[in-house]
């Protein structure tokens, strides 16, 4: 229960103190966060970096064979930089590699160079003319890549900073993290704040030296327009039940500003 204002008025909010979490949670969060990015990766990787890629020069030989050459069934140029083949009768194939890496399909993939050899040239000329089909491919990786490397990580760490270490409070008290978390601090509005020096009883000493504060709240632009340097805030001391409190809200009521309230654990 928390307790009224002296104008019977109550802090905004459920009153209730905040739920303090630990930094386990966090961990958690950006752990799961960490395992969505790493499939993600591993699916790339497995889509990509198939167990059928072959040698290039494996390739060229299987090209270049008067006989084998003759099971290619059809050449699809992926992108820039990879080959896929399709073969026919492939368990006949020389090349044991070759004959593994076509597995029950009869395809596997080369990530090719440049296809300048005049001889590998001719040998395919001369297998399209006996039938063998050529295409092209857009290379859908190529853009699945660039997004898993450049754009999820940005992504995850947007969604980090803006939706899950706000829910958190940095339990040092300050720091780095304090510029990304929520006050757990009781705002009493103005409108609603009746208490000024005068509900203060005694401690004019304090009242006296707190008055250049009010008028800091009240006109900030006076002192900074001659250089003055801006408060950090005012220590009140004294042991509980002397009015620290009361004072702290009745400078706010003075100066006709808000008034948050926190306590020392939070």
């Amino acid at each position: 229960m928390t307790n009224p204002t002296q104008d019977g008025s109550q802090p905004q909010g459920s009153g209730k103190p905040p739920k303090k979490r630990s930094f386990s949670n966090i961990s958690g969060n950006l752990g799961w966060l960490v395992i969505l990015f790493l499939l993600l990766v591993l699916l790339f990787s497995s889509s990509v970096g198939n167990n059928n890629t072959v040698l290039y020069s494996d390739f060229v030989k299987l090209m270049l064979d008067e006989e084998d050459s003759k099971k290619i069934r059809k050449i699809t140029f992926i992108g820039v930089d990879r080959i896929s083949v399709d073969v026919n009768d492939h368990e006949n194939i020389k090349d044991e590699r070759l004959k593994e890496k076509a597995g029950t399909r009869g395809k596997f993939t080369v990530n090719r160079a440049k296809l300048d050899d005049p001889g590998l040239v001719a040998q395919m000329d001369k297998l399209i003319r006996n039938g063998m089909l050529v295409d092209q491919q857009e290379d859908n990786f190529a853009g699945l890549s660039w997004f898993i490397m450049m754009i999820l990580p940005a992504i995850i760490l947007i969604v980090f900073f803006l939706f899950i270490l706000p829910k958190f409070r940095d339990p040092m008290g300050g720091g780095f993290l304090s510029n990304y978390i929520k006050s757990p601090a009781k705002k009493y509005e103005k409108t609603k704040m009746k208490v000024t020096f005068e509900d203060v009883a005694g401690l004019q000493h304090a009242k006296g030296e707190l008055q250049e504060i009010v008028e800091f709240l009240k006109s900030p632009d006076k002192f900074t327009r001659l250089g003055a340097s801006i408060p950090k805030g005012v220590l009140l001391v004294g042991p509980p039940g002397t009015g620290k409190t009361l004072l702290a809200r009745a400078v706010a009521g003075e100066a006709g500003v808000p008034y948050y309230s926190i306590s020392g654990s939070e």
